[in-house]
């Protein structure tokens, strides 16, 4: 098959496709943090309720199953908006070597003194979604053992579990990250 040059998307067109798909990742990581409150709070909820009582390991199971999955959507939109930002900078790169006209042009993801400051403050999110893991968790925990005090210590063997699944999410949701930061084309 032969191609034109008509038939094929220019560098501007996939550069603002880039931007607009970053954009909707953020958003739907933003979602997905309220989808991951409200389900952890209707699963709470059901802690003071007959079921809950008799199945309270099961609630204890359920709790960190479902901040694994919110950890891996996390994790999986912030890999796709790295990847994409490595495609903006690919292309701020091209553009700048290819085209004299723009080499005294600011670049976002070309220059460090953007990225490095965005990507210090990208940090902050991931401090947050680590505590709101540990937060809502814990509060999950103290619910969960308030409402059967006879049944359940803290020391029991599940939820031994549950505390280095939690502690593990909240440490991936970090460490992860930063470790993706780092091994990127991005300057840092």
């Amino acid at each position: 098959m032969e191609y034109r040059v008509e038939n094929i998307a220019n560098l501007n067109s996939r550069y603002v496709s880039a931007y607009n798909e970053i954009s909707t990742r953020i958003a739907k990581r933003q979602n997905a943090i309220v989808i991951y409150i409200s389900i952890m709070a209707v699963v709470v909820s059901f802690a003071n309720t007959e079921f809950g009582r008799t199945n309270i390991y099961l609630l204890g199971a359920i709790i960190p199953i479902l901040t694994f999955v919110f950890m891996f959507l996390n994790l999986k939109h912030d890999s796709t908006i790295l990847k994409l930002r490595e495609f903006l900078y690919s292309c701020e790169r091209f553009t700048k070597e290819q085209h004299p006209d723009f080499a005294n042009m600011p670049a976002y993801h070309l220059e460090r003194v953007y990225i490095s400051a965005a990507s210090k403050i990208r940090q902050f999110h991931d401090y947050a979604i680590a505590l709101l893991i540990l937060f809502t968790n814990g509060i999950a925990l103290a619910i969960i053992i308030k409402s059967n005090p006879t049944e359940i210590h803290w020391f029991d063997w599940p939820f031994v579990i549950y505390y280095s699944f939690v502690f593990e999410s909240a440490f991936f949701v970090i460490f992860i990250n930063r470790r993706n930061y780092k091994k990127s084309v991005l300057p840092s």
